[in-house]
């Protein structure tokens, strides 16, 4: 394998990941601004969910920002 084949399969590399977690980033910005039709949470979903599998010892924390 030539340095120039090594390059290519370097930058391919390198920019598959970069464009992929902006496509995400991007998919979720646009997704964000869109209201839920029910007004809760996603912590509230959480809860929900778990008590109503009987899963009480789950604490559920609510943060800001992205994919914390």
């Amino acid at each position: 394998m030539g340095i120039g084949a090594f390059l290519i399969y370097f930058a391919v590399l390198l920019i598959l990941p970069l464009w992929a977690q902006s496509k995400v980033k991007n998919t979720y910005k646009k997704y964000m601004k869109v209201p839920n039709s029910s007004g809760m949470t996603g912590a509230d979903v959480a809860r929900k969910i778990l008590q109503e599998n009987g899963i009480n010892d789950v604490r559920v924390e609510e943060t800001r920002g992205f994919f914390k």
